[in-house]
């Protein structure tokens, strides 16, 4: 049987733990503003439920994020950077939440908000790459999906995490536990 297929057919009792995956942190926000949880694990009154937000449900992305929150120290030493992002030509929004996500996390550890350049060609799943320069080096980070299924298995691994659990989660607090 399939992990996606367990996920899904186990029995519940309502309300069901939710999964919420979001551009940005708005939903985040008005969960936390409705007093529907404390973020990071606390409880959610609202119904007793699981809840568990992502900026992205990949695991080599949240691994991405890490490093780019390493990297950003760069920019207290001399150095400047950008964020590229590529998608494929239907995608509509631009910039991507990933890139929003990168420009944030960038923002709080290096202290210098990015510029994001954004490309919508062809059948690219996604790509995000973060470039770091300085008068002697340039530093490149990348992460480039393959195909959409590195997000659909984060996400089942969410919910299987989630189940019976109570409170308010971050994805980037408990991949690891996965």
């Amino acid at each position: 049987m399939s992990r996606l297929k367990r996920a899904t057919d186990h029995e519940h009792s309502y309300p069901r733990p939710r999964q919420d995956r979001s551009a940005g942190r708005r939903s985040c926000q008005a969960a936390k503003a409705r007093g529907r949880g404390r973020w990071g694990g606390g409880e959610c009154p609202a119904n007793g439920i699981g809840f568990l937000y992502a900026r992205n449900f990949s695991i080599g992305v949240n691994i991405f994020f890490d490093t780019v929150r390493s990297a950003a120290a760069a920019l207290r030493h001399e150095y400047f950077g950008q964020i590229f992002e590529r998608h494929h030509a239907q995608k509509k929004d631009a910039p991507s939440g990933t890139a929003l996500a990168l420009q944030e996390i960038i923002k709080d550890a290096g202290g210098m908000e990015l510029e994001i350049i954004s490309f919508r060609e062809g059948d690219v799943v996604g790509m995000h790459e973060v470039v770091l320069d300085s008068t002697n080096d340039t530093i490149y980070l990348c992460h480039d999906a393959k195909s959409r299924r590195s997000f659909a298995e984060g996400a089942v691994r969410a919910a299987e995490w989630l189940a019976g659990k109570k409170g308010f989660f971050d994805f980037r607090e408990v991949w690891r536990d996965m």
